[in-house]
């Protein structure tokens, strides 16, 4: 499979000049039959399979551990090696900081969504002081998003920029 994707990416053009590619990983689940952790390459609308795992019912913990998210990780990136900027999409619960360094140390950027009850850490200019506050605490707009730089997330202080942005008609998180 590997070869295949390889000759593939190696006819893939980037049509952005930064070369970013967009990389989804997600778990998806068959009532509870089946789980399926995958990671696409995102195409427009369409998202190209480039790494899946299958695991049997709901509840299988293997599915969700980290050393199997960064293997996934880790192939896609040796895939695409230093010709593309890897982006990284999650959903919310991927927001483990360990799996966030691990691709940072990759060289790669990643964009989770996140809960709004998440603790970060942010200077307040007022206390002239950093404070902790949740996401839910932060200010968010209906059209236009609000971008706090070197927040800090966790205990371990790892550093972050977060956007907060909501569509049009959503009501305040």
């Amino acid at each position: 499979m590997m070869l295949l994707l390889s000759i593939l990416l190696n006819k893939f053009k980037s049509s952005h000049t930064d070369k970013i590619v967009q990389v989804v990983f997600d778990h998806m689940f068959s009532h509870d039959n089946y789980t399926v952790f995958m990671i696409t390459m995102r195409i427009g609308k369409q998202g190209i399979p480039l790494w899946f795992r299958c695991f049997k019912g709901k509840s299988d913990e293997s599915a969700f551990q980290e050393d199997l998210l960064k293997q996934g990780i880790k192939y896609v990136s040796d895939l695409f090696g230093n010709d593309f900027n890897l982006v990284f999409l999650a959903d919310r619960w991927f927001n483990s900081t360990s799996l966030l360094e691990y691709i940072a140390n990759l060289g790669h950027t990643f964009c989770v969504r996140a809960k709004k009850n998440i603790k970060i850490k942010l200077f307040d200019k007022e206390e002239n002081k950093y404070v902790w506050k949740t996401l839910g605490d932060l200010s968010s707009y209906k059209n236009r998003a609000v971008y706090y730089k070197d927040a800090i997330i966790t205990d371990k202080e790892f550093k972050v920029n977060i956007a907060i942005s909501m569509n049009k008609g959503v009501a305040k998180p």
